[in-house]
């Protein structure tokens, strides 16, 4: 294993690319021309591009492609999910599930 924090391998676990996913939506959407795009659809987005990017090589089939775009949706489901955590316990001091 090497001491990269962000490795092809690190990267292509469910929890590396969620977090890698949720920070390049936050940073994106602070750009002036990107504000106005809903914060979902970036997210989709960038875990699509995410995943065709650091993946080689590509699927020679079908399934292989298919699991490829669910593993962009998963992540980008799951950084939307942290966003909303950090948003609504951490920075605003409450969670708005529970009670």
């Amino acid at each position: 294993m090497t001491d990269a924090l962000f490795s092809t391998t690190s990267l292509h676990t469910f929890g590396g690319a969620s977090f890698a996913v949720f920070l390049i939506v936050q940073v994106f959407h602070r750009v002036p021309g990107i504000k106005q795009v809903a914060i979902e659809w970036l997210a989709v987005s960038v875990g699509e591009l995410f995943f065709l990017s650091t993946t080689r090589p590509f699927p020679a089939s079908v399934a292989g492609w298919i699991v490829l775009g669910l593993n962009g949706l998963l992540s980008a489901s799951a950084a939307n999910g942290g966003r909303h955590l950090a948003q609504g316990v951490y920075l605003k001091g409450r969670n708005e599930g529970g009670k």
